[in-house]
């Protein structure tokens, strides 16, 4: 490994990749856009008066904790190397004395440039934290981490963690933190092995999905697709009004099926009425039980697997009822065959490869919860949370229902070398 030699690292465990972060692995040989694709950034923007060298020391506590969180790959990509500890850097940035337009563009400028930096997966900790300070009371906590560490719902851990380790600093005793059963290394050698019956019987399913034929959605673009895939992004995000998130809620619990399954089955014929063709494949992320698959729900790890569900042959002249009635069964059995990985998959279908495409999912759709941020999370503070806008994303489309505080707010990623803003927000 090229690992810089004036650090001290204690090498703890050498463990494999798990599939899905072998796929995204692949990515970051490609170049630094397809790199920065798989970067994950949040905000904590506080109010109060903030203590930076305790939140330092929190910070580290916190990937102290997270074995996922000093996690180093090998230069091949075939090993993950965890250290027993890495010192973090967290850097602040003081634009309290700048007037309100210049603050603005600085943290914007900063925003842009932590979401656009790759990550040295080989060389450097996959996880990084700025402080941002704007006022006397005002903060904004940047924290940003590769995908081949972390996955969305790994988020929650990782806020409620800082939260308490801070407040327990500040009052000066040991933060009451839930264990955590399995380490990430445990998770990827127990679902490391092909032979497992969950994983024979999820390859059977998912070639027999496609055993037949392999659609490929054509979604009509404002301009040619290039000829080599590009990962240029833009970003659009709505709040529904609360009369029809509610509204929503009430028509999945009548047709007695899952709010998130009821989301996909209308997005399936958006697309179809967007595309006419009745046969598309939708990427759906799915959280390996228990939050990790190991039956700790507090795991950070990319513990997510893609699941590309292929829609029921859709009939305009039948009612949306009915065609709900079989996703809600055809969804049922995808997730109750998530063992396989999505480049497992490819990998085995006889697929025409396209330099300009993804093969076979483009499209993702997610629902999920958003990261709640509890009054009194973190000592002192009023604090909210929000995702930072990517510069660069790995789909095609993609669309995030978010259900927080009883609301839904949708959120569209998009490849803008082949959308505009207009027919997005359209």
């Amino acid at each position: 490994m090229d690992l810089d030699p004036t650090i001290d690292r204690e090498l703890l465990i050498t463990s494999p990749l798990t599939a899905a972060q072998a796929e995204i692995w692949i990515y970051t040989q490609m170049g630094e856009q397809a790199n920065c694709a798989f970067n994950l950034s949040y905000s904590l923007r506080s109010i109060g008066k903030l203590n930076i060298p305790v939140l330092q020391t929190a910070l580290q506590q916190l990937v102290d904790r997270h074995v996922a969180l000093r996690m180093i790959f090998s230069g091949d990509g075939n090993a993950i190397n965890i250290f027993q500890s890495i010192p973090l850097s967290v850097p602040v940035f003081d634009l309290a004395s700048l007037d309100l337009e210049a603050k603005t563009t600085e943290l914007a400028t900063i925003l842009d440039r932590e979401v656009s930096q790759p990550f040295q997966v080989a060389e450097h900790l996959l996880f990084r934290a700025k402080i941002v300070k704007l006022d006397d009371e005002i903060h904004q906590i940047i924290l940003t981490a590769h995908q081949l560490i972390c996955d969305d719902r790994s988020w929650q851990p990782i806020i409620t963690d800082l939260g308490q380790i801070y407040s327990a600093l500040l009052a000066g005793i040991e933060p009451n933190l839930p264990p955590i059963n399995i380490d990430f290394s445990q998770y990827a050698i127990a679902t490391a092995a092909a032979d497992r019956p969950e994983a024979i019987a999820a390859e059977q399913y998912w070639l027999e999905q496609f055993s037949q034929s392999v659609p490929t959605l054509d979604l009509p673009t404002d301009r040619p697709r290039p000829r080599q895939r590009t990962f240029d992004a833009g970003g659009e995000a709505w709040q529904l009004q609360p009369e029809i998130a509610s509204g929503l809620r009430d028509l999945a619990a009548r047709l007695d099926c899952e709010l998130k399954t009821l989301l996909l089955a209308g997005w399936e014929i958006w697309l179809y009425r967007l595309t006419g063709q009745d046969d598309v494949v939708v990427g759906v992320p799915a959280a390996r039980s228990g939050g990790c698959g190991c039956g700790c729900p507090n795991l950070v790890g990319n513990c997510v697997n893609l699941l590309p569900i292929r829609s029921s042959a859709i009939d305009g002249e039948r009612s949306f009822r009915y065609y709900l009635h079989d996703r809600c069964l055809a969804v049922s059995a995808a997730y109750a065959h998530q063992e396989l990985s999505l480049g497992s998959l490819v990998g085995k279908l006889p697929l025409k490869r396209d330099a300009s495409r993804l093969p076979l999912v483009s499209i993702l759709f997610d629902v999920d919860r958003g990261l709640d941020v509890r009054e009194g999370a973190f000592a002192g503070l009023v604090v909210e949370c929000f995702a930072n806008p990517r510069r660069f994303e790995n789909f095609e489309l993609s669309m995030k229902v978010t259900e927080l505080s009883g609301g839904l707010t949708l959120t569209c990623q998009y490849n803008s070398n082949l959308f505009d803003r207009a027919t997005i927000c359209r």
